[in-house]
């Protein structure tokens, strides 16, 4: 039933205005976390968390309604996507702003942005994600740079590359191509959300537009995904998709498609 994800956002944005930021936490916990899958909780969180920052004004003080068990690794993807929408609000409402780097402080208070760019850096280190702060942080920003600048990846793109620290650019282009894949559901988002980088090809012709090895790469991990959910639930479909990107990021491309429908939904 597709019409669920749609209820869920109504009923939790509802609840939010009424009672306030931890009720809406409240309620997902104890009706949407223990019911639905991973994509739906993700999804909700994020309408929780937009709501959260239009509240505060202030990405702190929404940090501060999250539940003392959040970062816990059990629970920690589950709240994952209001640290998202928290961003997404933070960036939207500082969309015109051209002091970059000064937002990403604002965002990212603890981590050191003033340093020159530095291409030689560890992207995967050894701690998962939710210790990882220039993952967890950066990740976080590239999906919310997606919403504030109308979902168009290629601006997102162009203003990850700006950021100071090679791991920094990894994780932020993660997080747009990410969201553009999200972007190719018919239900989980607002359709009335800006698709411009939605295809039939499901993103295949974008991650080929880039002229690097390592936004090519990363755009094409997420084709499968994309076209999985685009033309849900045809697996075998998007496992084929995987065949058009450039032949040493196939298995990549794969990977994704056969862990996101077991965790996704």
């Amino acid at each position: 039933n597709y019409g669920w994800p749609i209820c869920y956002n109504q009923k939790i944005h509802e609840i939010g205005e009424a009672q306030g930021t931890s009720a809406a936490l409240q309620f997902a916990k104890a009706t949407i976390i223990k019911n639905r899958p991973y994509a739906v909780i993700h999804f909700v969180m994020h309408i929780i968390g937009r709501d959260a920052y239009y509240n505060t004004r202030d990405i702190q003080k929404g940090l501060a309604h999250l539940p003392p068990d959040a970062l816990e690794p059990e629970n920690f993807l589950n709240y994952d996507g209001y640290k998202h929408g928290l961003f997404q609000a933070f960036f939207y409402e500082n969309r015109n702003v051209e002091d970059n780097l000064a937002l990403y402080q604002k965002a990212c208070p603890t981590l050191e942005l003033s340093a020159p760019k530095l291409d030689t850096a560890s992207y995967l280190d050894p701690v998962s994600y939710e210790e990882n702060p220039v993952e967890n942080c950066f990740h976080g920003i590239g999906h919310a740079l997606m919403y504030a600048k109308g979902n168009d990846v290629l601006k997102v793109v162009a203003q990850c590359e700006e950021l100071p620290r090679a791991n920094m650019r990894y994780w932020c282009y993660i997080g747009a191509f990410m969201e553009n894949s999200y972007l190719h559901s018919n239900f989980l988002y607002d359709e009335h959300a800006p698709r411009p980088f939605v295809k039939e090809d499901a993103m295949v012709s974008l991650c080929r537009s880039f002229g690097d090895e390592e936004k090519t790469s990363l755009c094409s991990q997420y084709v499968g995904r994309a076209y999985w959910i685009m033309y849900y639930p045809d697996v075998q479909g998007a496992l084929k998709q995987c065949h058009l990107v450039t032949p040493e990021y196939i298995n990549r491309c794969m990977r994704q498609v056969i862990i996101y429908p077991l965790a996704g939904f």
